[in-house]
């Protein structure tokens, strides 16, 4: 098979719209219980893979080929990170006073 010919069955849409969901849909650490069911829903539409769900939080999904050889890991952290970001809040347009506001966010961070 060709690079070509494994290039043109990459469901490049569908990895579009996981991507979009999980930015707009972020939870922290050990709270990702959304985020785990809809990666097993993915999942479970994929032929020969082996779902786990060790946690709450977390899925593991084994794709076991037909001869022996070596094995392949790979891992991915699906929590959001939190940090605080400074907004200005404008009081009254004639004073032109400010207001720093620490505001929570939570974002999914792609590397």
């Amino acid at each position: 098979m060709t690079t070509e010919s494994l290039l043109a069955q990459v469901p490049v849409q569908d990895i579009l719209t996981w991507r979009h969901y999980l930015h707009a849909h972020p939870e922290l650490s050990f709270q990702e219980y959304k985020t785990t069911d809809y990666i097993i829903s993915i999942l479970e539409t994929f032929p020969n893979l082996e779902l786990q769900r060790p946690t709450e939080t977390g899925v593991v999904a084994i794709l076991k080929g037909g001869k022996p050889g070596k094995t392949i890991a790979l891992r991915a952290d699906i929590d959001a990170f939190q940090f605080k970001k400074k907004q200005t809040l404008i009081l009254s347009r004639k004073m032109m006073v400010s207001c720093m506001l620490l505001v929570m966010i939570h974002i999914h961070q792609c590397f």
